[in-house]
């Protein structure tokens, strides 16, 4: 209980913390790290707090073309990942890289406040050309482009994935 009336109440805080957490095996071997989210990803987090309209699309048209999503292979080694980062440096196979003979993904709450996506990518023997240094995942998130106003409204245009985050 709090007797001083001059004594602001506690304040409460909300933490929206993005972490990317990426496992590659190959056989026995096992690489675990953390790949980086870049500048159109975030930007498209604040968009879609920010927009004030009702979103009308065909239900077909909203799954198929909303949320296309996959990961993507290159050959970088060199280059980090930096936050205006919008492509895989070296795409192996014709860009935006080669992508996994199968995607799949699932969502869960593991503790409160909590909130986690896995997708697991799979690419079958013989498709990936050259020696693996990067990895990207690409969304097509609504909307794309630059920050918006608080506000916004426009109707959304399905267009191509963008990168989401890159590990390299």
């Amino acid at each position: 209980m709090i007797n001083n009336k001059t004594q602001n109440p506690p304040v409460l805080k909300d933490t929206l913390k993005i972490v990317g957490e990426v496992e590659i095996r190959n056989g026995d071997t096992v690489i675990k790290a953390k790949n980086r989210f870049v500048q159109t990803i975030l930007q498209n987090i604040c968009n879609m707090m920010s927009f004030s309209a009702r979103l009308t699309l065909a239900l077909n048209e909203f799954q198929g073309a909303m949320f296309i999503r996959n990961i993507y292979l290159g050959t970088d080694i060199a280059i980090p990942t930096a936050y205006n980062t919008t492509a895989l440096t070296f795409p192996i196979g014709i860009a935006p890289g080669t992508a996994p003979n199968t995607l799949i993904g699932s969502t869960s709450n593991p503790s409160d406040g909590v909130f986690q996506i896995t997708m697991t990518a799979t690419w079958n023997s013989g498709t990936v050309s050259g020696t693996v240094g990067e990895t990207a995942l690409y969304l097509n998130v609504f909307p794309a482009g630059n920050l918006k106003a608080f506000g916004w409204s426009a109707n959304y245009q399905p267009g191509a994935a963008i990168l989401a985050s890159r590990l390299s």
